[in-house]
């Protein structure tokens, strides 16, 4: 159903699933979400190019979706984009429906950083940033000794230069609706097969667990691995896939 050039504009490449996604379901409060909800059913019903591009919410995602809609020629584009709406429409409702908020400490910022001192792979010389924003708390978590290709002069935070370079894990746990996001998690190849990613990351999750944290999403993950490893669950209405070619809007979990 996929073919190269889609894939490349919703995923891998241009990345508008993912903004669109990222956005509406992990950004967004209740109300946004509610009148999204209503746009894509919207959509769905009786399509139209203007209702769809007025799923954007910035100059970006407004020239990514018109590229999109120049791209209706392409074998299988409306079924991919009904299958696209459709999972943020599922995904808004769950949303709509289970999120909470939960409690945040004073000192969280603090405590967390003290312990991510406690994983296995810690160093002192780790980069450890921590930011604070509209209940949420952003976290990114670099590991000097296991990078061996880290240059300071091509990194930066939150605009990854070099990605899929350095170990490095990037989180967000928002208090507002009880929701822990993974935004980005890699570990060097040269350091593939020694369980560095999986370990850190179940220790990430049983910190978050011990904040309060239920609700687990990672968005356009590798199936297999958080399936397999991290037991998140993808249902296969939210995959699109075409041979090698494959996109995921988001892989979940609840924990009781």
């Amino acid at each position: 159903m996929l073919n190269k050039t889609i894939y490349l504009l919703l995923g891998e490449n241009k990345d508008l699933g993912n903004k669109l996604h990222a956005h509406y379901v992990y950004e967004c409060d209740r109300n946004v979400q509610i009148r999204i909800k209503k746009k894509i059913e919207s959509i769905l019903k009786n399509y139209s190019d203007k209702k769809l591009l007025g799923l954007a919410y910035d100059k970006t995602t407004k020239k990514l979706i018109q590229e999109l809609i120049s791209l209706k020629k392409e074998e299988n584009w409306f079924k991919v984009v009904v299958k696209i709406l459709k999972g943020l429409r599922d995904l808004l409702n769950r949303e709509i429906e289970k999120a909470k908020p939960i409690l945040k400490s004073k000192s969280l910022i603090k405590n967390i950083k003290e312990e991510l001192k406690k994983l296995t792979i810690y160093h002192p010389s780790d980069i450890i940033k921590i930011t604070s924003k509209n209940g949420s708390i952003k976290v990114n978590y670099l590991s000097k000794r296991f990078s061996p290709k880290y240059d300071p002069k091509k990194f930066s935070y939150y605009n990854l230069l070099e990605p899929w370079r350095d170990t490095q894990f990037i989180f967000t746990m928002n208090f507002n609706k009880n929701l822990f996001v993974w935004d980005y998690i890699n570990v060097h190849k040269s350091f593939h097969g020694k369980r560095i990613g999986t370990k850190s990351a179940l220790f990430v999750e049983k910190l978050a667990k011990q904040l309060g944290f239920t609700r687990f999403s990672v968005e356009y993950p590798n199936r297999g691995y958080w399936i397999k490893k991290l037991n998140y669950k993808i249902p296969y209405k939210y995959r699109i896939s075409s041979g090698k070619h494959h996109y995921t809007l988001e892989g979940y979990k609840e924990i009781r």
